[in-house]
C-alpha cells in the first residue's frame, strides 16, 4: 500500500488548504482537498511536483509505502422483515428498527513478491451492532433520520479456534502500521460494513444507512453471540392520542 503524507505535512507547518490553493498557481482547492484526504487513484506528477516545491520536501518525504495490501471481506446478513408496514409502502413516515446482529469480518494482507509469489494472510474478526438501530423514513427519498449507530469489532468469529492468538496477532499487525495506514484500514473497514448492510437492505426499500464502527477489538465471546441476521421490526408508537382515552364509567364524575 502507498499513501501520500499531504495532511501530515500540512499539520506539522499549521498550514490550511486554502493558504495553499491560494499560493500555489493552478492547483485547486478540491485537488488538494482530495489528495490529502488520499481518496483519488491517481496524483498527476505535476501535483506532485508542486507540492513537494511548495513544501519543502523530497518525494520520499512525502510518500509512505508498506510492502503488502489489505483488502475487507464482509458476508452479508440475512434480513428478517418482521413489520407490518408492506415492505414501507403507502406510508408517509415508518419507523422501523434493525435488531443487534453479527456479521463475519475478513480482512485479507496479500503480499505479491517476485521470489516468493502471491502470500495471503486473513485475519478473521466481527463486526457487532450490539444496540437496536431506530429508523424512521419518509416518502420521496427524503433522507432517513436516526441512522448513525456504533459497530464494535471483535476479535474472532464464532468458529475461530483459538482467540487469543488471533488477538496478539492482529494487535501485532495493527501496532506495525503508522497512523496514517491504520486510518486507511479502519476506513477500508467501515466502508465495507456499511455496503454490506445496505445491499442486504436493498430489497426492503430503506434509505441508504451509515453505521460508525468504534474500533473497540475487543475479544469474541461465543457464549454472548448474537444473530447473524437482521430483523426489522416495528417501532411501537407510545405518543397518547385522543382516539384511546379511557372514558368508561368508573371514571366518569357523575
Amino acid at each position: 500500500m502507498i499513501r501520500n503524507r499531504l495532511s501530515e505535512l500540512l499539520a506539522e507547518r499549521h498550514l490550511k488548504i486554502s493558504r495553499v490553493a491560494n499560493d500555489i498557481e493552478g492547483l485547486s482547492r478540491n485537488t488538494i482537498t482530495a489528495t490529502a484526504q488520499n481518496k483519488g487513484k491517481m496524483i498527476q506528477l505535476e501535483t506532485i511536483d508542486k507540492l513537494c516545491q511548495y513544501l519543502g520536501v523530497e518525494v520520499s518525504e512525502f510518500f509512505e509505502y508498506v510492502p503488502f495490501d489489505i483488502d475487507v471481506n464482509c458476508d452479508k446478513p440475512g434480513v428478517m422483515d418482521l413489520t407490518s408496514k408492506d415492505n414501507f409502502h403507502n406510508f408517509v413516515t415508518t419507523k422501523v428498527e434493525l435488531s443487534p446482529f453479527d456479521m463475519d469480518l475478513f480482512l485479507v494482507k496479500t503480499v505479491n513478491s517476485k521470489d516468493f509469489g502471491i502470500q495471503k494472510k486473513t485475519y478473521e474478526l466481527t463486526a457487532r451492532i450490539s444496540e437496536p438501530v431506530s429508523l424512521t423514513t419518509y416518502e420521496e427519498d427524503d433522507p432517513l433520520k436516526g441512522n448513525y449507530s456504533g459497530v464494535e469489532i471483535l476479535f474472532g468469529q464464532s468458529e475461530s479456534d483459538d482467540l487469543s492468538d488471533t488477538q496478539e496477532i492482529f494487535s501485532k499487525f495493527i501496532s506495525s502500521l503508522g497512523n496514517g495506514f491504520k486510518e486507511m484500514v479502519f476506513n477500508k473497514i467501515s466502508s465495507k460494513i456499511n455496503k454490506t448492510i445496505n445491499s442486504a437492505l436493498e430489497d426492503t426499500n430503506l434509505p441508504k444507512i451509515t453505521l460508525f464502527p468504534r474500533f473497540t477489538f475487543n475479544k469474541f465471546n461465543e457464549n454472548k453471540k448474537i444473530e447473524n441476521d437482521i430483523y426489522l421490526k416495528d417501532i411501537q408508537d407510545n405518543t397518547n392520542n385522543s382516539d384511546d382515552i379511557d372514558i368508561s364509567d368508573d371514571e366518569l364524575p357523575f
